[in-house]
C-alpha cells in the first residue's frame, strides 16, 4: 500500500505542477501494483472464508471445523457467544483490510459498491458483538475504517454510537479516532491527509 500511496502522491504533485487541481481521484494503479493488489484481495477473501476460528487476528484455535463454525451465509455459527464474537471480530478485520485495499490501492471512491458492501459487512459483524463485550474493545481498526469511508447518515450514526460507547469506558484511543473520523466527515478528505500524530490503536 505504501508503494501505491507514493505513486499516487507523485501523480498529484505532477498534475499540480502542470497547473491542474486534483486530489488524486483520477489516478489508477498499473502494472505490478495492480496485479499484486488483486493477489492480496484474493488472499484476504480466502483467509476470511476459511479462517474456521484459526485466523491469527483472533488467536483462537478450534478442535474442528464443526466446532468453529463460521460467520458467513453458508456456514454455521458456534454456539458459544464468545466464539461468535471472536469470529465476528475476525470478519470485521478482514473486511476493513479490503476497504484499505479498495481505497488506497485500487483508488475506488467511497460510494463504490465494493466499499459500501464491505462497510455493510463490518456493521453486520459489529451487531454480533454486544456493546459491553471485551471483544468490542479490540475492534477500533474496522470501526474507524468503516466510519471514515461511510457515506450514509444511518451507517455513520451506528458507528459513531459504537465508538462513543467504547470511548465512555475510558479507551482514550477511541476518542482520538472518533474525532479524526468526524473531521473526515466534515471535510470529505481522507483520514491519511488529515492525520497529524493521532494514535488510533
Amino acid at each position: 500500500m505504501r508503494q501505491a500511496d507514493g505513486e499516487k502522491r507523485h501523480f498529484i504533485e505532477g498534475m499540480r505542477g502542470m497547473g491542474y487541481t486534483t486530489h488524486g481521484s483520477e489516478w489508477v494503479p498499473e502494472g505490478q501494483i495492480y496485479h499484486d493488489a488483486l493477489r492480496v484481495r484474493e488472499q484476504l477473501e480466502e483467509s476470511r472464508r476459511h479462517s474456521l476460528g484459526t485466523c491469527k487476528h483472533t488467536q483462537q484455535t478450534w478442535a474442528s471445523s464443526e466446532e468453529a463454525g463460521a460467520f458467513d451465509d453458508d456456514r454455521i455459527l458456534p454456539e458459544d457467544d464468545s466464539s461468535k464474537e471472536l469470529l465476528a471480530s475476525n470478519d470485521a478485520f478482514h473486511w476493513a483490510a479490503q476497504i484499505h485495499l479498495f481505497r488506497r490501492v485500487f483508488n475506488y471512491k467511497r460510494d463504490h459498491l465494493c466499499i459500501r458492501d464491505a462497510i455493510k459487512r463490518i456493521i453486520e459483524a459489529m451487531q454480533v458483538i454486544p456493546e459491553k463485550s471485551n471483544v468490542g474493545n479490540a475492534v477500533l481498526f474496522p470501526l474507524f475504517t468503516a466510519g471514515c469511508e461511510s457515506t450514509t447518515a444511518e451507517d455513520r450514526e451506528y458507528i459513531l454510537q459504537r465508538l462513543l460507547g467504547i470511548e465512555n469506558s475510558g479507551m482514550n484511543q477511541f476518542q482520538r479516532a472518533r474525532i479524526l473520523m468526524q473531521k473526515v466527515w466534515e471535510t470529505g478528505s481522507s483520514w491519511e491527509s488529515l492525520i497529524n500524530g493521532e494514535f488510533i490503536g
